[in-house]
């Protein structure tokens, strides 16, 4: 996902690119140059600076910064949250990964939550625009549910949330440094 912070930092747009999208990725790292590849791969194969770089190339923009959280990670913060809601429009009944969630409203904690991102073959054709329409609904919902519970406007809360994240986000070097990041404004020493 690329995520655009207006200069106030109180507004986000989002993008998301198709994994199997097909790109020209620049050489990075590790990475040779490929004429024509997956999108998906260029992090796999060259890591952040190739996967920026791929984005930069593909879309024209600039990227300053990026983050990263592994799977447990991800795992961790739903569940520090206290789970997320989501209301689907559908029902999801996906063999593959054993998820299975009715349409409406469903409270999912972080495994739950970690399968739902991820699960393409139980919704829709299985592709992965369905995909990128969850992983959307869920940020969505995660952001509705940090501000709403006033997770950034409670020290103790902000403090509980920027420990598990500290624990497995990854970040380029400027992001803590910089204003518009919430996160780095409740974990920075004053």
């Amino acid at each position: 996902m690329v995520v655009r912070l207006n200069a106030k930092g109180d507004q986000a747009r989002v993008v998301s690119i198709p994994r199997d999208t097909m790109v020209p990725r620049p050489r990075r790292g590790a990475a040779p140059p490929a004429a024509i590849a997956m999108f998906n791969s260029a992090f796999s194969t060259g890591g952040a600076a190739c996967a920026v770089a791929t984005v930069e190339q593909l879309s024209g923009i600039r990227i300053d910064h990026f983050a990263q959280i592994d799977f447990n990670g991800f795992r961790d913060v739903v569940d520090r949250l206290g789970g997320i809601d989501v209301t689907l429009p559908e029902a999801i009944d996906d063999d593959r990964s054993g998820l299975r969630l009715p349409a409406g409203s469903a409270e999912l904690n972080g495994t739950q939550a970690l399968i739902f991102v991820r699960t393409r073959y139980g919704i829709g054709d299985g592709g992965d625009l369905n995909r990128i329409k969850n992983q959307q609904l869920f940020m969505r919902a995660l952001s509705e549910k940090i501000v709403n519970e006033n997770w950034l406007a409670s020290p103790r809360k902000t403090f509980e949330l920027a420990d598990v994240m500290t624990k497995s986000v990854v970040t380029d070097t400027g992001i803590g440094r910089s204003r518009n990041w919430p996160i780095s404004r409740a974990s920075s020493p004053r």
